[in-house]
């Protein structure tokens, strides 16, 4: 079986049916290992229910006879390198990035899980792509737009956990960018708002959203009609 500690599936939709329901593996939800016991070798676990703390509930343990235990632990980005060399780093743990997913030091872009942790390769190459692009054309010189003479700050807000990139730096007059983030907790017929001077310039329905799944979305942004920040929730859809 697979005891998950959240109240809700923290992995991929897909994942959790072909890796667990299609081989009818239970699956446990608010539900953590208390104790693994065994001579010489792993006999058996105890897995006990959690409250909203994620403290085990005494009188709930189950033993479920085993000879493995697998531990999921989760990622976070690897930025040794980046800190070394002055980057800034977000509550991601990754870089914080402009636009053109360069980094507060000019010359130095991120991409991929050193950015954020990736859920689909796909995203992952489209990334890497667009931030070797513009790598290549700064070491050319290529010049860019004008820069801001303030950034306009990209702020998570209402259910979600981040959003990248945190700050738009360079004037276009209409400019299409690449935003992804992660919700905080799941939810169903949500909303996804980009907000400025108090005014839903954008927004994307969506059926559902859990943490798990990265949502990428693709903004016009008008920078003349925008203020010094860029507010993004998920809301109920009305």
């Amino acid at each position: 079986c697979v005891a998950e500690i959240l109240p809700y599936c923290a992995g991929l939709v897909r994942n959790r049916v072909q890796c667990l329901e299609d081989y009818n593996i239970p699956l446990l939800l608010s539900h953590t290992i208390t104790a693994i016991r065994g001579k010489n070798r792993v006999e058996e676990v105890v897995i006990s229910q959690v409250d909203d703390r994620w403290l085990p509930i005494k009188g709930t343990e189950k033993v479920f006879k085993c000879d493995t235990v697998l531990f999921s632990v989760g990622l976070i980005p690897e930025n040794e390198i980046s800190l070394k060399a002055g980057v800034i780093l977000d509550r991601t743990n990754g870089p914080a990035v402009n636009e053109y997913l360069e980094t507060n030091i000019s010359g130095i872009f991120a991409s991929g899980n050193v950015l954020q942790v990736h859920d689909l390769v796909d995203w992952v190459t489209i990334e890497s792509e667009k931030a070797g692009k513009n790598a290549a054309e700064y070491a050319k010189g290529i010049e860019r737009p004008s820069k801001l003479m303030t950034p306009i700050k990209t702020i998570p807000n209402k259910n979600v956990g981040y959003i990248l990139p945190q700050r738009i730096e360079y004037v276009d007059k209409e400019k299409l960018v690449q935003f992804s983030m992660r919700p905080r907790f799941p939810d169903k017929n949500v909303v996804v708002q980009f907000i400025s001077k108090n005014n839903v310039f954008y927004s994307k329905k969506l059926s559902h959203v859990i943490p798990s799944e990265m949502i990428n979305l693709t903004v016009n942004l008008d920078i003349a009609k925008l203020s010094d920040s860029i507010e993004v929730n998920i809301v109920p859809s009305e």
